[in-house]
């Protein structure tokens, strides 16, 4: 049954005068979507009171979050109230943030980029042998997807989320970008007699068409990010619905309308709205919040935001007034200014998933928005920047000259000036009476704070401890005796990468690998154009030598329905180099090779390039020779292994019918 939203919400059709505006669109599945209309306000209570109900659930992890935010910004806050020429009092305590959080931070993205940005992001297996070179392709089509739009700095943003809120969420888009393209075509004349066509003219003329047609990645800000309450964060797929809020322009809404016709009602949003920002945005905006983002700021007068509720809903149309189906359909509905629909779909993916994933590398299991590794030692970062803070405003006092003074013997004035090199005045019934020391004496000022340095020293340990950034993930090596075997060094390298590795294999189960099912699996759906794929590496030129078409310039075209196969996605090792023991592995690779049983059983240049790797070679495949030299094996041995079908004639294996 549809829910009504208590009192006058911002989706009344009171608040905007839609019914002067005219204008006509066809709307999907002959629903009645015109602004103001029953059926859209009956649709648009529900989108919004779920959006509303979300919203408020998370509204109460908002002020934690803002704490982190502020620690990850080493200065001091605006709103610090320094001293003035004309004042030389000392003022309040000056609240420096020192940037520890944001060291420990940067410290675990470093690694997550090293660990899933190295080489192809999303790599695919065929699940049957005779469909090796189309995984390949889909591999290759979804590499050039995250060339072309960027995932490598989406993903960034994602582990910034997870790691700052434990809340990294992504949305992948299937979309087609049109522009204008510019063509070279030639006229000339007819040669009636050799029939004949002599150019005699080129000229340039631009026609519009799909520039790109592929996947795009969206950040959803976890501030904006509206889950299902009765869902752990890990589960978004057990949801009910999930939505965010996001902001755009009136410009990019009637864009999307002339090149996408599931979008609609983006005229009305112009003419009739005058504030399309969402209440569930400035109901929020603390001075906090707008300072964390700018886009928050006071209205530009030429400046025309529009804030947008997209939300995906698991619902009975029939329920809903959608259409006559009794069974559940996973739909996407988009609201402007919290007042009007802009679209309505069945998302009808074969995947049958909403299309977003969530990493939340420290969750609990339970809760709908745990607290992040960040929050953890937010107390801790507050402990620091107050005994910094205050063992500074200790140096202060005692380099502000504190006099006890009488005066009747002093010119006070004198005293009081700020300006260094000052000549202080004595009083003329003081003159020439030597009582100076009388008159104005400076203050024993102790220091009391002097041991706070070290005490935050010792909490920054503890903080290192707990995110998991210590030194040697930092690259600091302390030195704490006059020796540090290779060994122990070694060991506690390798511990310290473990733990960000378990972080890492987290939000690879989590996030990457659903997300590289959904590009695939839309890929397959969606793609609708032909495309080339490149064919470059060993192992690529290994999986070219499938392919039926041909190939040119080491290019390959891809149809639509050449990638539409079974797959399983490979999972992504996070492990970075040198987190493994390289002397072990040398040790192994000479074992290996001086025994000939367990070299038939082990792949001596696997073993070898991931030595390579481990020492610090990205590019040891560019050093593969690509043609082998030929085995010269004696007349009688070759025979032995003919019969044994281990050999077989050279032409017998390019006909196809050898192995």
């Amino acid at each position: 049954m549809p829910h009504s939203v208590r009192g006058e919400s911002p989706a009344s059709p009171a608040r905007h005068n839609f019914s002067q505006v005219e204008e006509s669109y066809d709307y999907p599945r002959s629903l009645n979507l015109e602004p103001g209309s029953e059926q859209h306000q009956d649709l648009l209570s529900m989108i919004y009171n779920r959006a509303d109900m979300s919203h408020r659930s998370m509204q109460d992890r908002h002020d934690d979050w803002r704490e982190v935010d502020r620690s990850l910004k080493g200065h001091v806050p605006p709103d610090f109230k320094r001293d003035s020429e004309e004042d030389s009092e000392i003022g309040e305590m000056p609240k420096v943030v020192l940037p520890f959080s944001y060291a420990n931070l940067e410290t675990l993205l470093t690694y997550m980029t090293t660990a899933f940005l190295e080489g192809t992001i999303f790599q695919y297996d065929e699940v049957g042998p005779e469909d090796a070179h189309k995984a390949f392709m889909l591999e290759q089509i979804i590499a050039q997807q995250s060339k072309k739009k960027e995932f490598g700095l989406k993903l960034h943003t994602m582990w910034r989320d997870a790691f700052s809120y434990n809340m990294g969420v992504i949305a992948p888009k299937w979309t087609r970008e049109y522009g204008a393209s510019t063509e070279v075509e030639e006229f000339g004349i007819l040669d009636a007699i050799n029939q004949t066509f002599n150019v005699r003219e080129r000229r340039r003329t631009s026609r519009r068409q799909m520039m790109y047609e592929g996947h795009e990645l969206e950040n959803i800000d976890p501030y904006r990010y509206l889950p299902d309450p009765n869902v752990p964060v890990h589960e978004v797929q057990k949801s009910e619905f999930v939505g965010w809020i996001s902001r755009t322009n009136e410009m990019e809404l009637l864009r999307r309308e002339r090149d996408r016709e599931e979008f609609f009602n983006g005229r009305y949003v112009r003419k009739a709205m005058d504030d399309a920002r969402s209440a569930l945005i400035m109901n929020d905006a603390s001075e906090g919040q707008r300072r964390r983002n700018v886009r928050d700021q006071p209205d530009n007068a030429y400046n025309n935001p529009v804030d947008e509720i997209w939300m995906y809903v698991d619902l009975i149309p029939s329920e809903w007034n959608l259409g006559s189906s009794q069974e559940p359909e996973k739909w996407q509905f988009g609201v402007a200014g919290d007042s009007v629909i802009i679209a309505a779909r069945p998302l009808n993916l074969d995947h049958n998933k909403f299309p977003v994933v969530v990493a939340s590398p420290d969750y609990d299991g339970h809760s709908i928005a745990p607290p992040s590794r960040m929050e953890i030692v937010q107390d801790m970062q507050q402990i620091i920047d107050f005994l910094y803070s205050s063992h500074l405003m200790n140096i202060r006092k005692a380099i502000n000259d504190m006099f006890i003074v009488d005066p009747k013997l002093v010119n006070i004035h004198d005293v009081k000036d700020p300006k260094p090199g000052k000549l202080i005045r004595m009083r003329r019934m003081a003159w020439g009476q030597g009582r100076i020391d009388e008159g104005i004496q400076q203050l024993d000022v102790a220091d009391v704070t002097k041991g706070h340095i070290e005490e935050g020293s010792y909490l920054l340990n503890v903080m290192e401890q707990s995110t998991g950034a210590t030194d040697m993930a930092k690259g600091v090596v302390q030195n704490e005796g006059p020796r540090i075997s290779a060994a122990a060094s070694q060991g506690a390298r390798q511990s310290v990468l473990s733990r960000m590795e378990k972080a890492a294999r987290i939000i690879g189960y989590q996030a990457h690998q659903p997300l590289g099912k959904l590009l695939a699996y839309q890929t397959q759906q969606l793609m609708s154009r032909e495309t080339w794929v490149k064919i470059q590496g060993e192992q690529n030129q290994q999986s070219g030598k499938g392919f039926s078409q041909e190939v040119q310039g080491g290019k390959v075209k891809v149809e639509p329905e050449d990638i539409v196969i079974p797959f399983d996605i490979t999972a992504t090792d996070p492990s970075v180099p040198g987190s493994e023991d390289v002397e072990t592995w040398t040790n192994l690779y000479q074992v290996v090779a001086q025994n000939p049983q367990l070299a038939k059983q082990f792949d001596m240049v696997k073993m070898f390039k991931h030595i390579a790797r481990q020492m610090g070679a990205k590019n040891i495949d560019n050093f593969v020779q690509r043609t082998q030299r030929p085995e010269v094996r004696p007349d009688e041995e070759v025979a032995r292994e003919r019969e044994r079908g281990n050999l077989q004639p050279m032409d017998t294996q390019q006909n196809g019918s050898g192995t």
